[in-house]
């Protein structure tokens, strides 16, 4: 189960999948059409349900093991120019084990539920987004459920007050709960949660006809981290397209940390691409660049077109780029002393 101490002990570490931008049509683009109008969620990228509208002039991607950076340049297509909504949705974020399973940074005290730091700009001027955080099962949204019952999706902050309301709950109550997969017992004294966060940062947008609107966003992103060996984790060379050079380079890593010590420590950021095809066109200009942000450390990913740039970075850029596959990149380095 989790525990409130999460939000401090894991600042700087890395989880799974990364984030994405969705936009959300309003009066200026009908509503009832697949074609453009409500918006879909994706997993990274700013995304719009298959539009001729917009076109993504440009993309410039910047991914390390602790902060991803985007700048996009949209450009509308006609002479209405689109109020929109601009949502950024985190990845779900499981509550039960989730100081043991998901790292992320510590958030500001003004705001704890800013678990990734997440920043924005729209043509340079600083946007304070709004937020909103749903709750989740493989039954669907729970929100309304829990509310019933005084529970708050995100009540961490009192961690035992809140599991002391669960336990404290009817057996009516508790049972309803278990059936939406919300919790379960497995002993008297225990429970476990089984709902996702869906926090989602949003702001109110307009696109501009007859010129390109700039919007820039960072955040630290929420990435996996794990120990890694080549014989316990062989499933990771495909994944992560390890080739026979980047092997080597690996085993001679672990061999002078020494006998005893015949694993790395890795870290996983992932980021979706392939929703950048729901734009009108290709992306016009796009520039990835991968920070290992250590000497001593490995990256690797399945990529072509990479050149190293300098020390710790690695550059590619595309022309009417059209991403056929989402990007994961594997971080290795040194376990610590």
């Amino acid at each position: 189960m989790f525990r409130p101490h999460f939000l401090r002990s894991l600042a700087g570490k890395l989880a799974s999948t990364l984030a994405v931008l969705a936009i959300f049509l309003l009066a200026s683009a009908p509503r009832a059409s697949a074609n453009d109008g409500v918006a879909g969620l994706g997993a990274g990228g700013l995304v719009l349900q298959q539009t001729d509208r917009v076109r993504m002039v440009a993309e410039d991607l910047y991914v390390s093991p602790d902060r991803i950076r985007v700048t996009y340049r949209f450009r509308p297509l006609d002479d209405a120019g689109l109020e929109t909504i601009v949502a950024f949705p985190l990845p779900p974020i499981p509550v039960n084990n989730l100081d043991e399973t998901v790292g992320m940074a510590e958030p500001p005290r003004r705001n704890p539920l800013d678990v990734v730091r997440f920043r924005v700009r729209v043509d340079g001027r600083r946007i304070r987004p709004l937020m909103a955080v749903r709750a989740f099962t493989d039954k669907g949204d729970i929100t309304d459920l829990l509310a019933e019952y005084g529970i708050k999706p995100y009540d961490w902050p009192d961690y035992e007050a809140f599991e002391r309301r669960l336990k404290a709950l009817p057996a009516e109550a508790r049972k309803r709960l278990e059936e939406v997969g919300a919790v379960s017992w497995p002993s008297p004294d225990y429970v476990e949660y089984g709902w996702k966060l869906q926090i989602t940062y949003f702001w109110r947008q307009h696109f501009t006809a007859g010129r390109d609107t700039r919007i820039e966003h960072e955040y630290v992103p929420i990435a996996g981290q794990f120990f890694y060996s080549p014989e316990n984790d062989r499933w990771a060379v495909k994944r992560y397209c390890i080739d026979s050079g980047t092997m080597r380079g690996i085993r001679r890593m672990i061999r002078r940390q020494g006998s005893d010590r015949d694993m790395l420590m890795a870290t996983q950021v992932d980021y979706i691409l392939t929703t950048a095809n729901t734009w009108a066109g290709p992306i016009g200009r796009f520039r990835l660049v991968i920070d290992k942000k250590r000497r001593d450390s490995i990256v690797t990913l399945c990529w072509k077109g990479l050149r190293k740039i300098s020390p710790t970075r690695f550059e590619s850029v595309k022309h009417d780029f059209r991403p056929q596959r989402d990007l994961e990149v594997l971080f290795l380095a040194p376990l610590p002393e």
